[in-house]
């Protein structure tokens, strides 16, 4: 289950932990979609499709309100679509699949996020 010991774990996710505090509802609702099983089977479905994980579950979080306050700020929107990045690399991860190494592929069920990883099976 990812969530904020998850998050706050992880090296990567140094430049990010501010947000977290200025953020916490919204990392919280990320961390609840992300965490939801139905949508643990969208993230598989679009890594086995070949698409970026995130395509799979990112219209659920651009719906969602707390979230979609951060993705419409001026200031903090970029750093947050990167940090949810990372969120969805450490889902992934617990399901055992890893960055598939090539370049990322176009979201294109988003407004906001352009491309995302790609993933493999850990095998």
């Amino acid at each position: 289950m990812v969530n904020r010991n998850t998050f706050v774990s992880d090296p990567a996710t140094r430049f990010y932990r501010p947000l977290l505090r200025s953020y916490p509802d919204a990392f919280e609702r990320l961390f609840a979609l992300l965490n939801d099983s139905e949508n643990e089977r969208y993230l598989i479905n679009a890594a086995t499709d070949a698409r970026p994980a995130l395509d799979g579950v990112v219209v659920h979080i651009e719906a969602d309100p707390d979230i979609r306050a951060v993705l419409d700020s001026d200031s903090d929107s970029h750093r947050f679509r990167n940090a949810v990045g990372v969120v969805v690399r450490q889902k992934m991860q617990e399901l055992r699949w890893q960055k598939d190494g090539a370049r990322k592929g176009d979201v294109t069920e988003s407004t906001l996020f352009k491309t995302s990883q790609r993933y493999v099976h850990d095998t």
